[in-house]
C-alpha cells in the first residue's frame, strides 16, 4: 500500500477557498506515495494523524510574528494567522507520534518555529550582503537561480550524493538559528541557511528552495520527495 502523505493546504483571502498548488499534489503521486490534502481544523489533528504515514508542510506567505515574540517588520508581507496555528500545532504532534515530516520554503521556516527556532522576518533588511534570494518574473521557478553547499554526513548531502547543487529560490524570510536538535545540512555562499534536519531518529527535513517547482524541468529534484515518501513506508 502506498504511504499517505498529508499535505497542509492554504487559504485564498481572495475568496476565502483552500487551495494547493497542484504540483505539490504531483511530486508526492510521482515520488510513490497518496496525497491527502489537510484543511485547518485544530480539533481534527489527532484524527488526521492518525490516518497520514507523512506530513507535508508546502509553501505559501509569511509567518505570524507574534510565533516569534516581536513586532510586524515593516516588509512583512500577507499572514494567515490560522495557517500558521494549525501547521505549528499538528508539527509538534506529529514529532511526537514520529511521524516523518517535510517543510518546503514556508514549511521549514514552520517546521523550526514549532521546536523551538527562529526565522529572519525579512532577509533584505536584517542580513547584510546577502545574494538575491528571490527570481522574479520573467525568469521561471522551474529554473537554477543560485548555489547551494551541502554538509556531508546530512540528509540532503546523502540524497544528492554531492557537496553542492543548484536550486531556484522565492523568498525574504528564512531560517534565523535552528532549533535545538536540528542541525544546519545547507546554505548559500552568503550564509543564509538553506536546509536543516532533525538529529535524531526521526525523518524531518527542510529546504528552502522549490524542488516542487523545479520537477517539472529538473527531475533530480524529485530525489529529496522519493527520500521522504521511502521513510513513510
Amino acid at each position: 500500500m502506498k504511504p499517505k502523505i498529508g499535505i497542509v493546504s492554504s487559504i485564498s483571502a481572495l475568496n476565502n477557498s483552500y487551495n494547493l498548488n497542484s504540483c505539490d499534489v504531483q511530486v508526492i503521486v510521482e515520488a510513490g506515495g497518496t496525497p491527502l490534502i489537510i484543511p485547518y481544523d485544530i480539533n481534527s489533528i489527532n484524527d488526521y494523524l492518525s490516518i497520514i504515514d507523512g506530513i507535508y508542510f508546502a509553501g505559501g506567505g509569511d509567518i505570524n510574528p507574534l510565533l516569534l515574540n516581536e513586532d510586524p517588520h515593516k516588509n512583512i508581507g500577507p499572514i494567515c494567522p490560522d495557517r500558521d496555528a494549525f501547521e505549528i500545532e499538528i508539527c509538534k504532534k506529529a514529532f511526537q507520534k514520529k511521524i516523518p515530516i517535510i517543510g518546503i520554503c514556508r514549511g521549514a521556516q514552520i517546521i523550526n518555529i514549532a521546536a523551538g527556532g527562529s526565522i529572519f522576518q525579512d532577509l533584505n533588511t536584517q542580513v547584510e550582503n546577502h545574494i538575491c534570494h528571490k527570481q522574479l518574473s520573467p525568469t521561471p521557478l522551474s529554473s537554477y537561480f543560485h548555489k547551494v553547499s551541502l554538509v556531508p554526513n546530512t540528509i540532503i548531502h546523502g540524497i544528492f550524493q554531492s557537496n553542492s547543487i543548484y536550486t531556484n529560490s522565492y523568498h525574504h524570510q528564512s531560517i534565523k538559528e535552528p532549533a535545538p536538535d536540528f542541525i544546519i545540512s545547507a546554505r548559500t555562499s552568503d550564509g543564509i541557511i538553506e536546509a536543516i534536519e532533525y538529529a535524531g531518529d526521526i525523518f524531518i527535513l527542510g529546504v528552502q528552495w522549490h524542488p516542487e517547482i523545479l520537477n517539472s524541468i529538473h527531475k533530480e529534484a524529485l530525489l529529496i520527495f522519493n527520500k521522504f515518501v521511502n521513510e513513510c513506508r
